[in-house]
């Protein structure tokens, strides 16, 4: 190699080096390649000389995008990438590269926090009032559950603070409170300890009483609260009572061994029955085995005799 050549190579890595230069504007200035840069680098990072580290650059599209980011409270990741024809997950490192090169970047969770005060702060300005003068009317708790569980963990985070200031009385220690929820549904606590009793579930009662099964839940609990004793039902009953009667099981059975007999298919008399294909599979495994299948052909066989 001549001295000519050698300077050359020098001084692209001199370019390099210095900083503030891409391969590719290295590449004009000495006329090359961009491979031929590659290869020089490359040699001299093999004879141990320094070679500097490739710096990540945010492109004037990059930087509109960190700046949109920072600008708008509300701006999320896919609402950009949907402005930019660029998937949440492009923005998101985008995003990342800015703050590596140390850009004032707003972090996420500040974001999120910025929008969730945003959006709900009209509605915490007027929550602390509206929950001192209505706490301990019987709608209350019915309020309380339509919110959003933003809304929701809010009105709780108001609660203990008046309770800590002594501005309110927990409504278990409010007697008044209780006997008004009994007053407005006590028939729907009478109908719930009947049926509880007789050994029916929490969805049953709902099914029956055309109510939702996290309100009965509810209705339970303050049954509870308010000392309204049911006996639970025995074993037999709870199962009687969230089970079939016997002879459908039996005429159930006895048609899934006509079919079995005739060869339909588990679709066929699934619809035969007014069942799903799956139960029909399950009454098979539960209660069919092979003795039972045989002792039931002989029976018919003397019947058809």
């Amino acid at each position: 190699m001549n001295q000519k050549m050698k300077e050359k190579y020098y001084k692209i890595l001199c370019d390099w080096n210095g900083g503030g230069y891409t391969k590719q504007e290295v590449a004009i200035e000495n006329n090359v390649t961009i491979n031929h840069v590659y290869r020089i680098l490359r040699a001299y990072k093999s004879k141990g000389w320094f070679i500097r580290k490739r710096q990540s650059t945010l492109s004037a599209r990059d930087l509109l995008i960190v700046e949109e980011w920072n600008a708008s409270g509300t701006s999320t990741l896919q609402s950009l990438g949907n402005k930019y024809n660029l998937t949440r997950e492009r923005i998101r490192q985008i995003v990342d590269r800015a703050r590596s090169n140390k850009v004032e970047v707003i972090e996420r969770k500040d974001k999120f926090n910025n929008r969730y005060e945003e959006k709900y702060r009209p509605i915490f300005k007027t929550l602390q009032a509206y929950i001192l003068d209505n706490y301990y009317k019987p709608h209350y708790m019915d309020w309380k559950k339509e919110q959003r569980n933003a809304v929701c963990n809010e009105v709780r985070r108001i609660e203990k603070n008046l309770i800590k200031e002594g501005l309110l009385t927990p409504v278990r220690k409010f007697k008044d409170y209780w006997e008004e929820r009994e007053r407005l549904y006590g028939d729907r606590y009478a109908t719930i300890k009947k049926l509880k009793e007789e050994g029916f579930t929490l969805g049953q009662i709902a099914k029956k009483m055309g109510l939702s099964k996290p309100r009965i839940s509810q209705h339970v609990k303050e049954m509870k609260v308010l000392n309204i004793p049911y006996k639970r039902a025995s074993y037999p009953n709870q199962v009687l009572a969230c089970s079939l009667p016997e002879e459908e099981i039996q005429y159930r059975l006895e048609t899934i061994m006509s079919g079995m007999k005739e060869s339909k298919t588990a679709n066929e008399v699934a619809e035969e029955l007014g069942i799903d294909q799956g139960q029909v599979y399950r009454y098979k495994a539960k209660y069919i085995t092979k003795e039972i299948y045989e002792d039931w052909l002989k029976k018919d066989k003397k019947n058809e005799v």
